[in-house]
C-alpha cells in the first residue's frame, strides 16, 4: 500500500482534491484541462471562461504552484514572465480594461506578498460586484472567499515586458517603489555579453558554433548596428536570425547576411 506524503497543497481548496485524484490515479484529461482554463465540465476546477473576472482564483493558483515548488521541490518558486503586456490596451469594452488592469494589480500585489490582501471582501450596491474592502480589487462572484494569494511568502515573482503604454503608468501608481527597468542606453560590452550568452545558449541547443571571428564580425557589422536602429528588440531579433541562418545553413558563409539586413 502507498503512502502519500502531505503537501502544502492539501488544504487548498481546488489543487487539494487534485492531488489526491493524481496519488489515486484518477485524474482525468478534464482536471488538468480546467487547471489550464478551458471551458470544460469539472466539479473541482473553476470554469474561468464562464465568469467575468476570475483575478483572484488566478492569482491564487499560481502563488499555490510557487509555494509548492520552494516547498516542496526545493527551488526558490515560479518566475512568471509576461510579454507584450501593452496588447492590453487592445479591447472591445471598457469593463475589458478594467478587469485586466484588476487582474494585472492584483498579480502585483500577490507577488509583492501585500499586506493589503488580508481583507473582507463587499458587495457593491449597485452592480453588485464584489471587491476588497483596502485594495479595491474586483473578486470572482462565484468565488468570493478565495484570497488573492494561498500562503506567504508568495515565493513569486512576476515580469511584466512592455512598452511605453497606459499600463506602464498604472503600475507606477500601484506600487511607488516596483521595480522599473528600463532597456536602453546599453553600453557595447553589455550588449557583448547578451549576444555571447544567447549564442552560448542556442550552441548548446542546437549544437550551433560560432568561431570567434564570425562572433566578433556579427557583433560589430550587425548587432550593433541592428540595436542603434531598433533597440533591444531588433538587438535579440537580429542575434536569434543570425544563429538561425548559420544553423540552417552551415555551408554558407554568415557575411553574405549583411547584404540583407534592412539597417
Amino acid at each position: 500500500m502507498r503512502t502519500r506524503r502531505e503537501t502544502c497543497l492539501d488544504s487548498h481548496p481546488f489543487l487539494g482534491p487534485m492531488v489526491e485524484k493524481v496519488f489515486r490515479n484518477q485524474d482525468t484529461e478534464s482536471d488538468w484541462a480546467g487547471l489550464l482554463g478551458e471551458r470544460v465540465p469539472n466539479a473541482d476546477v473553476p470554469t474561468w471562461m464562464d465568469f467575468t473576472t476570475v483575478a483572484n482564483v488566478a492569482c491564487n493558483l499560481m502563488s499555490a504552484v510557487s509555494c509548492f515548488l520552494g516547498e516542496m521541490l526545493a527551488v526558490e518558486g515560479l518566475v512568471l514572465l509576461v510579454d507584450e503586456v501593452e496588447t492590453a490596451e487592445v479591447r472591445r469594452y471598457s469593463y475589458h480594461w478594467e478587469r485586466t488592469l484588476n487582474f494585472l494589480r492584483g498579480l502585483s500585489m500577490t507577488a509583492n506578498d501585500a499586506a493589503e490582501l488580508d481583507e473582507a471582501v463587499v458587495r457593491e450596491r449597485d452592480g453588485g460586484v464584489r471587491r476588497g474592502e483596502r485594495t479595491g480589487l474586483v473578486y470572482s462572484g462565484h468565488y468570493p472567499g478565495v484570497k488573492y494569494y494561498f500562503r506567504r511568502p508568495t515565493r513569486l515573482k512576476v515580469l511584466l515586458a512592455l512598452t511605453e503604454c497606459r499600463v506602464s503608468g498604472k503600475l507606477k501608481e500601484w506600487k511607488a517603489e516596483q521595480t522599473l527597468v528600463r532597456l536602453e542606453g546599453i553600453d557595447s560590452q553589455a550588449l557583448a555579453d547578451l549576444f555571447w550568452r544567447v549564442a552560448t545558449a542556442y550552441g548548446e541547443l542546437y549544437r550551433v558554433e560560432l568561431p570567434e571571428r564570425v562572433r566578433e564580425w556579427a557583433l560589430q557589422c550587425l548587432l550593433l548596428k541592428a540595436y542603434s536602429v531598433s533597440s533591444v528588440r531588433g538587438f535579440v531579433k537580429a542575434c536569434i536570425e543570425l544563429l538561425d541562418f548559420v544553423r540552417h545553413n552551415p555551408t554558407e558563409p554568415p557575411e553574405v547576411l549583411d547584404a540583407y539586413r534592412k539597417f
